[in-house]
């Protein structure tokens, strides 16, 4: 085409033209936005030398907006939030700072030369604050070992103000606060193991500080544990291992633990059942023993053991139902032969049962062989006695009569007449025995009521008398006569001596509550000048030693409890409750088994310990205790009739879940019953003060 060629001139010259103003305004554009980007650096380092952090972070922020990569910014960044002015003061800081994204970022996007100024100062900056570290931490131990608390924490709190992972100086902290003096105590101080500081340890701490503190502790812990040989000894031991469950095997041996306990309280159990077995004597204790020996699991003895007393308790149903009817086999009543064959007949084939049904029914043909032959001989009397009878009949109402007469009349308005006589004189205490001998006679009743009211005043005072002559026992006869008047009773308690019995509070022991409480007979075992010591006679009631079957002492246990609010509000008036002392009470170890005993405790109503029963009663005769009716309806199956059962010691048995007691022969039970077990009675004690 013509002109082609100016065409192609125009076109190259416009390109030519558009390209090289656009390279002048991209090369405008960046030199402006280099020269702001300085002038800002320029301006937030100016703020740092002024010690105004907050705004020279802020124009470090407006370069790192529009350069993200500028490495003096994150310096610079990094400056403001230690407080420094410049590079060089980087090594002095009191802290480490190479952990820090503005310093990791630094040095990311720094040039060799800068990077290795970062480097040096972070290294020197390491090596000053490990010495100062080093010189801290020397100086706490120190005063760890000079038993200064307070300096060794102000110098371990000042290590981890430059270092707050320093496991060294968490190690210190706790062992302050635990009053620890070196690391090789921690056997005497497990309990730093729970300790925050102690925790931050762990967690700080290398594997060669861990190593050397809790080897020792799990050490001792597997030398204890095959020393153990009770529950509280492997309990201990579990939680030594729980303080240390991620060291070693520590979770399975503190599984092992648990099986090893578990197997002593088997054999603990297997015991207990084989004790009951020992002293039972009827087919219930036998079948008692059977039940706990059943509670035994995976232990061959015990299945062994419970089929001995089934079968020992078979033998005793056996043995009573034999002997219940040989009871029956004596006089000559039919009836009484009969009910022997019909108790015989339960237990066929047993021992002489047999033979014994041949015999009842040979002796029931020979009765009835005697009655066919007695009544023969009865009608043959008849005849010849009917002839006497009409004879002596009027003289045997004659008889009769008199001595109606004699015993209705006579001798009462005699002895009557007797009675007024000595009213009369002012013999009231005779004329009151005389008039109640009489009875219903006449108005003896009435009489005998006003003799008794003449005599009380006399025989007070004869009481009273007698007591100031030094004739305590002739006077206390005569106060027990009195009962309730005036303060016979308390004059009772002011002269008793060990071994009398006195009256004091009152508590339901006939099991009626329609006639109200009965006064509580006690037993005077020791006597102060201002007090006296006494025991309850019976056993007021029948309690557990503890309601729940756990490791327990006197102190804690829940009879402790009972007794000082149930029983003492129960018992007795507030007057009464004053004349209470508050006695020490010295609660000391189990003396066969060492078991712990507890605190000792404060109280007024309290058991006898071991050492106590011993010295108080020098006879199992004296020990044995009769429960009353009312202690028996309250689950002392094992009384019966008034006899004998076994009662509480506050001493722990042969561990904390038995307590002691006192059988029912009088010995006293060192080894003790379950604590939970809640047929034994209780025989109260304490100290009543004669002055108040």
């Amino acid at each position: 085409k013509l002109g082609f060629m100016q065409d192609l001139i125009r076109g190259i010259k416009k390109i030519i033209h558009v390209n090289g103003q656009s390279s002048a305004i991209k090369e405008a554009t960046f030199s402006n936005t280099t020269v702001n980007i300085n002038a800002l650096i320029e301006r937030a380092y100016m703020f740092l030398e002024d010690e105004k952090w907050i705004e020279a972070d802020k124009y470090f922020e407006r370069v790192l907006d529009q350069d993200p990569k500028n490495a003096r910014a994150y310096l610079g960044k990094l400056l403001a939030e230690l407080n420094v002015k410049e590079l060089e003061e980087l090594e002095n800081c009191e802290c480490f700072f190479d952990d820090k994204d503005n310093y990791k970022k630094a040095i990311r996007f720094a040039n060799e030369e800068l990077k290795t100024e970062l480097i040096n100062s972070t290294n020197n900056n390491r090596l000053k604050l490990n010495i100062k570290i080093e010189s801290f931490l020397e100086e706490a131990f120190l005063y760890l070992e000079n038993e200064n608390w307070e300096e060794a924490q102000n110098y371990c709190n000042k290590v981890l103000n430059i270092d707050n992972r320093n496991a060294k100086a968490y190690l210190g902290k706790s062992m302050a606060d635990d009053h620890m003096k070196k690391i090789d105590e921690i056997l005497d101080h497990l309990k730093i193991l729970k300790s925050k500081d102690y925790e931050s340890f762990e967690k700080f701490a290398d594997k060669e500080l861990k190593e050397m503190m809790i080897k020792p502790i799990y050490e001792r812990a597997k030398k204890d544990m095959s020393l153990a040989n009770t529950e509280n000894g492997y309990k201990e031991i579990i939680k030594v291992f729980q303080m240390i469950s991620k060291y070693q095997d520590s979770m399975e041996l503190i599984e092992e633990c648990n099986k090893r306990i578990e197997q002593l309280q088997h054999i603990q159990q297997y015991n207990e059942a084989l004790s009951i077995m020992e002293k039972a004597k009827k087919e219930t204790e036998f079948r008692l023993a059977a039940k706990k020996f059943r509670e035994i699991k995976f232990l061959k003895e015990a299945e062994d053991k419970e089929k001995e007393c089934l079968e020992m308790a078979e033998t005793m149903r056996k043995d009573s139902i034999l002997s219940e009817g040989k009871s029956k086999m004596k006089g000559s009543s039919i009836f009484n032969y009969e009910s022997a064959i019909k108790i015989f007949e339960k237990i066929p084939n047993w021992k002489s049962a047999n033979d014994e049904i041949i015999a009842c029914r040979k002796r029931i043909e020979e009765i009835k062989k005697q009655e066919k032959e007695k009544q023969l001989e009865h009608q043959r009397r008849s005849k010849r006695n009917k002839k006497f009878i009409i004879a002596f009949s009027s003289i045997i109402i004659i008889v009769i009569a008199f001595i109606y007469v004699l015993n209705t009349i006579i001798i009462p308005s005699n002895q009557y007449k007797q009675a007024m006589t000595l009213m009369n004189e002012g013999k009231y205490a005779e004329a009151y025995e005389s008039f109640s001998a009489l009875g219903d006679y006449k108005d003896s009743k009435k009489q005998a009521k006003i003799a008794y009211e003449n005599c009380l005043p006399i025989k007070y005072e004869e009481a009273i008398s007698l007591m100031n002559e030094g004739q305590y026992e002739a006077a206390i006869s005569i106060f027990e006569f009195l009962g309730e008047y005036k303060d016979s009773e308390k004059r009772i308690i002011e002269i008793a001596n060990i071994g009398d019995i006195v009256t004091f509070g009152s508590y339901e022991q006939d099991n009626d509550d329609s006639n109200g409480k009965e006064k509580i007979k006690w037993i005077v075992l020791d006597k102060t000048e201002d007090q006296i010591l006494v025991i309850s006679k019976c056993g007021l009631d029948c309690q557990a030693y503890n309601y729940e079957y756990t490791d327990v002492t006197w102190e804690i246990c829940s009879l402790r409890g009972w007794l000082n609010n149930e029983f003492i509000n129960s018992a007795f008036t507030e007057e009464e409750q004053s004349k209470i002392a508050i006695t020490t009470v010295i609660n000391e170890n189990n003396p066969s088994y060492d078991t712990y005993g507890g605190n000792d405790t404060q109280d007024k109503i309290f058991l006898l310990s071991i050492n106590e029963a011993n010295k108080y009663f020098n006879l199992n005769e004296a020990r044995k205790c009769v429960p009353t009716d009312y202690a028996i309806a309250q689950g002392d199956y094992y009384a019966v009739g008034g006899k004998v059962n076994c009662w509480w010691l506050r001493s722990p048995g042969y561990n904390q879940k038995f307590a002691a007691g006192v059988n029912d022969d009088g010995s006293v039970y060192v080894r003790g019953s379950l604590v939970e077990r809640g047929y034994n009675v209780v025989r109260p004690a304490l100290w009543i003060n004669l002055k108040s």
